[in-house]
């Protein structure tokens, strides 16, 4: 399900970079930095960040807690809009009060396991 649904909403390498980029500024970032490397591009702000529990939540496949009628996000498939363009997703995340924390998606491996499973 979750090729299907990353490939058919993000025709465009550009356009899961903005996913990233909405998701800063839905954690009231005021500043964000976009680098470019050939093997990394990093996306950088100075938003609220994610306390555990929210990251969590942030991770679960087409669910959000995000209100439409406040936030730009609210389709809960955000963090997974690069699932077809990059290999491995890091994101760091720190809230204002709390410890920090780092989810690790591998999207290549992913992707390797969903092949397999479709030609068995």
């Amino acid at each position: 399900m979750l090729p299907v649904i990353t490939k058919g909403l993000y025709r465009d390498s550009l356009d899961s970079l903005r996913e990233y980029i909405q998701n800063a500024i839905d954690a009231k970032a005021k500043k964000v930095e976009i680098q470019v490397s050939p093997d990394v591009v990093s996306v950088r702000d100075d938003g609220t960040g994610m306390t555990r529990a929210v990251a969590e939540k942030a991770i679960r496949l087409g669910m959000s807690e995000k209100d439409p009628n406040r936030d730009v996000g609210f389709r809960g498939i955000g963090v997974y809009s690069a699932f077809n363009v990059c290999n491995k997703l890091e994101i760091y995340t720190k809230p204002e009060k709390g410890v920090s924390s780092k989810l690790v998606f591998e999207f290549a491996k992913i992707r390797k396991l969903l092949k397999d499973e479709e030609e068995r």
